[in-house]
């Protein structure tokens, strides 16, 4: 029997049901509004209708309807907790459920990702292996046949391992060289440098360096040039790899340039101090000039560069002059001659000059070096020895006496027309000077 909560109380009104705690045992509530009595039980039916019709005859049926109400109340009441509180248990046991299996797969894929990392990891670390292997043998094929001195030091500079290109090197044989250390190949003070550079390595501050040692070989001392490098690896901690290359030919080629350029610095300072340079372009712009041109010029360097070299021009010689000693040097020939020049306050000065052209790959001249050297003494010198020789060749040609001079090696080096004329024709032994 199923009745809705409703149409149960109409039906307890029309039945005036007044009896109803035999019932509360053993009905069940199946939602808020609704209650059940189980068809098993057909005797609490019959409680019920004789309930109802004694209802009808007592006319209490406002206090039995009551008692109802409040009875199918508590039930509800009870109902309900206990319905929430098994809500609450199944919701708690599927969360808890849900959690579990969410726990379960989690864990499940973790420990599936771990297995195939791990996996991964020993194939990997396989693969690591074998291609160290390969490494190690290419390394020692490597070391073994390098043309170049190769060889393996611990932290204290004993040798690990030397190749034969390095026992050439220093003139000794493998076992000989292992049962020195570094030290005894090396200077205190190279050795030192070693020691610092390697603990640069140590610190990892640097993962290689290179320096440049003399070391101390059978046939004597040699320059060589070291390569260091750092290992990583754990079996060969502190453990360095050095390349070792002989420069003992570069080094005194380097040493033969460095006194060549210091013969050409003191060439250079020396032509400087004597003579007059200057440097101009193809066509003929001033673009450098050394101080005694500016000392001799009384012009500064930043008035003649930029300026060419009519700047200085005496017009002392013809167009004709130039133009002879400009197509000399233009066919890339040098040229040399007397130039009179005019210093910056007017007076004149004679220097003696070479012009040489400088070529560049076509064979045409791109620049011109000028080196003079001032002759203005030596010019006003052989201009009053001119003019002297030919006052005196005046005098004698008008002596009546004989003159003859002879020169230290006994030859005629002047004679006098009355000297001809009483000794008779010795012109052919006259040079005149």
């Amino acid at each position: 029997m199923l009745m809705s909560r409703l149409p149960g109380l109409k039906t307890i009104r029309e039945l005036s049901l007044d009896n109803i705690e035999p019932i509360e045992g053993h009905a069940e509530w199946f939602e808020e509004n609704a209650f059940g009595i189980s068809p098993s039980r057909p005797e609490l039916v019959e409680v019920i209708n004789r309930g109802l019709a004694r209802v009808r005859e007592n006319g209490v049926y406002d206090e039995l309807f009551e008692k109802w109400i409040a009875s199918a109340d508590q039930l509800a009441l009870k109902h309900a907790q206990t319905q929430r509180s098994l809500d609450y248990v199944l919701v708690t046991f599927a969360f808890f459920t849900v959690a579990a299996v969410v726990f379960i797969l989690v864990l499940r894929s973790t420990i599936a990702f771990k297995t195939a990392q791990l996996q991964k990891e020993t194939e990997d670390r396989k693969v690591l292996e074998k291609i160290n292997d390969q490494n190690v043998s290419l390394f020692r094929g490597a070391f073994e046949s390098s043309m170049q001195g190769s060889a393996l030091l611990d932290a204290d500079g004993r040798w690990i391992r030397v190749n034969q290109a390095l026992c050439d090197l220093l003139g000794q044989t493998q076992e000989r060289i292992l049962e020195q250390s570094l030290q005894a190949f090396l200077s205190a003070a190279d050795y030192e440098k070693y020691l610092a550079a390697l603990q640069v390595l140590k610190r990892g501050a640097l993962e290689n360096s290179d320096l440049e040692l003399q070391c101390l070989c059978e046939a004597g001392p040699k320059w060589v040039r070291v390569f260091l490098y750092r290992i990583h690896s754990e079996d060969m901690e502190n453990t360095v790899y050095a390349q070792v290359h002989d420069i003992s030919k570069k080094k005194q080629h380097e040493e033969q340039l460095n006194t060549l350029l210091y013969d050409l610095d003191f060439m250079r300072t020396s032509l400087n101090s004597h003579a007059i340079i200057s440097r101009a372009d193809a066509n003929g712009v001033i673009t450098y000039v050394n101080d005694k041109f500016c000392s001799v010029s009384q012009f500064t360097s930043d008035e003649l560069i930029g300026s060419d070299h009519r700047i200085v021009n005496a017009g002392h010689h013809s167009k004709a002059f130039f133009a002879d000693m400009w197509r000399t040097i233009r066919s890339g020939d040098i040229w040399q001659g007397d130039i009179c020049n005019r210093r910056k306050d007017g007076s004149i000065y004679w220097v003696a000059t070479t012009i040489v052209p400088h070529t560049d790959e076509t064979n045409q001249p791109d620049f011109y070096l000028s080196i003079r050297t001032e002759i203005s003494k030596i010019k006003a010198a052989k201009n009053q020895l001119q003019s002297d020789r030919a006052f005196l060749s005046a005098i004698l040609d008008n002596l009546r006496d004989g003159v003859v001079v002879l020169d230290t090696e006994g030859d005629v080096a002047l004679i006098n027309p009355a000297a001809k004329d009483t000794l008779g024709d010795i012109s052919n032994l006259y040079q005149p000077g």
